[in-house]
């Protein structure tokens, strides 16, 4: 299954290389009661970036539950190799504050 793998020193993202996929990035806990202001791709390696966004709306994720408007990024990703080792990294700003993420992209078929 596609998706975040939580490790015990990193987050990957696992990834089919015919998926395309959205991945939700919660920063709620981060943000404490502020709200996401800009978001940018640093680095893509691996992996290809469709498309990304701070979402607008409250967004409802099945098993996770809602997230707050302006509380998280959604990126769109496809175009990854089997085998290729793969790096993302996203940057959020909130107010004066910046924070960069860094994801290891896994590409396996399923």
């Amino acid at each position: 299954m596609a998706g975040f793998v939580v490790g015990l020193t990193n987050t990957r993202i696992e990834i089919d290389p015919d998926d395309i996929l959205p991945f939700i990035v919660d920063f709620t806990d981060w943000l404490a009661g502020d709200t996401l202001t800009a978001h940018s791709i640093v680095q893509s390696v691996g992996v290809t970036v469709d498309s990304s966004n701070i979402s607008a709306v409250p967004l409802v994720v099945d098993e996770y539950g809602t997230i707050a408007a302006d509380k998280c990024v959604v990126l769109w990703l496809s175009g990854a190799t089997v085998g290729a080792a793969g790096k993302l990294v996203l940057r959020v700003n909130a107010g004066t504050a910046r924070r960069d993420v860094t994801y290891a992209i896994t590409v396996k078929n399923r």
